[in-house]
């Protein structure tokens, strides 16, 4: 591969000055002082070099090996001839191996006596194929420091302190690696990331020049995040996915007849169904349409909650008055009026039965659900507004509307909202596949998660034309 800057290592000089002996910081002092301009054009040079092009690799795994050919800098401690990547639930961990491999804390190159030897890893979230983060690796001291900057838009200013993150560094099996916390990175659900060392051979030139060596030869590399995020739906029709959910379609460009009052997503991220105040439904994705309350006469009754079948092939919609229409291979379990105005549905794991949840906290059983206790003699601070089954079906927790938590059977408590003033009420919520976890969403757009849930985006910062449901 040709040789050049990876410029984007310069970024740490500004960061890093710290770690350089008295002697070469005296020296050095000079440039470092007019050093903004030239990141600027340093990061400019590894937007070029790392351009998406024709041969950028898509995602295809949560885990990425690749090989690098030997021989592309002088210096065998920079030259990089194999990385590996893995994204994890919780951490995204990047490690490199060197044609010479030498413990960091050891070597007088690493910790900045007769030379400067950084890595970093470029890390596109957008799929652009510009960096939107750098994931650094070197030595502060006689210890190996890692963290992640956040970068400016391409073009834009660098600020004059960068926002970063902190990551973990360590050397071992002849491995330099770097694990970053997901939330680093937003939990961006793909990614394609790149590695580079930079090598100032002299830290006491008055001009640093670096020698880089970048891998993979090609740029960027595909890495997919481990499944995880949600849909947001708006009262006028509008969706918005996060995570690995894809987006499918909206409504937001029509004129509905009535808002839409809750949306249901599947398993894998592939489909949801939005549902209208008016018992309209709509599909995307891999939910097909099966029927809707809108052609059954349901007299004035408003429509409230969608709950899908753990087939996908069906759906029940619950009225307020806790009418429930099941449709597709969605099964009728029963259904009764409701003292308070239900609020919400949620299916057992086999599809065999329901809960439905009242406003006043009741909690009503059909099918092989079962019934493990109520909030309906709990003073609420808010109205009900969602329910959640735990994996097992032996337990579920009930939400209100101030994010108020209350868990039952074998339901755990992770946490609420429920001692915060909100800027709006919460009004759906929804447990993390491996029942650990929760994730609560507010009519402006606001998500919080609690236990193993992943945050990957809300819509707080958007101009909603309506509220979120």
């Amino acid at each position: 591969m040709k040789r050049g800057v990876f410029a984007g290592v310069v970024v740490c000089l500004l960061l890093c000055a710290a770690s350089l002996p008295v002697a070469a910081q005296s020296t050095a002092r000079e440039p470092f002082t007019s050093r903004h301009e030239l990141v600027s054009r340093a990061l400019e040079t590894v937007a070029r070099n790392l351009s998406r092009g024709a041969d950028y690799s898509a995602a295809t795994s949560t885990q990425l090996t690749a090989n690098d050919p030997t021989g592309d800098i002088g210096e065998p401690r920079a030259d990089i001839t194999h990385i590996a990547a893995s994204y994890g639930p919780r951490r995204l961990t990047l490690s490199v191996n060197m044609a010479h491999a030498v413990d960091p804390r050891h070597d007088p190159l690493w910790r900045g006596d007769t030379g400067f030897l950084l890595l970093e890893w470029a890390i596109d979230v957008n799929g652009d194929g510009v960096p939107d983060y750098i994931a650094e690796y070197g030595m502060v001291g006689a210890a190996i420091f890692a963290d992640v900057i956040t970068l400016p838009p391409l073009g834009a200013p660098l600020p004059e302190r960068f926002q970063t993150c902190g990551a973990v560094g360590s050397y071992g099996a002849s491995a330099y690696t770097i694990v970053v916390p997901t939330d680093c990175i937003l939990n961006a659900p793909h990614l394609h990331v790149a590695a580079g060392t930079a090598l100032l051979a002299n830290i006491n030139a008055p001009t640093p020049n670096f020698d880089s060596d970048l891998a993979p030869n090609k740029g960027f590399i595909g890495i997919d995040g481990p499944p995880g995020g949600y849909v947001l739906a708006a009262a006028d029709g509008g969706a918005f996915a996060y995570g690995t959910v894809r987006f499918a379609g909206s409504l937001g460009n029509l004129v509905l007849a009535s808002p839409i009052t809750a949306v249901a997503a599947t398993g894998d991220g592939r489909g949801y169904a939005l549902l209208g105040a008016d018992g309209g439904i709509f599909t995307f994705g891999t939910v097909r349409f099966h029927g809707a309350p809108a052609a059954v006469a349901h007299g004035t009754d408003r429509f409230v909650s969608v709950a899908l079948t753990p087939t996908g092939n069906g759906y029940w919609v619950l009225g307020a008055s806790g009418g429930v229409y099941s449709f597709g291979d969605a099964r009728f379990f029963g259904a009764r009026a409701t003292g308070a105005p239900a609020v919400a549905l949620a299916s057992t794991h086999t599809g065999h039965g329901y809960w439905v949840a009242a406003a006043d906290g009741s909690v009503y059983a059909y099918g092989d659900a079962r019934f493990f206790g109520a909030a309906s003699g709990v003073a609420l601070h808010a109205p009900l507004v969602s329910i959640m089954p735990t994996v097992t079906g032996r337990g579920y927790w009930l939400v209100g509307g101030d994010g108020g938590v209350f868990s039952y059977g074998d339901a755990r408590f992770f946490g609420s909202t429920g001692a915060l003033a909100l800027r709006a009420p919460v009004v759906a919520a929804v447990p993390t596949p491996a029942g650990q976890g929760y994730t609560m969403v507010a009519s402006d757009g606001g998500v919080f998660v609690f236990g193993d849930a992943r945050f990957f985006g809300s819509a707080a910062a958007l101009q909603l034309r309506r509220p979120v449901v």
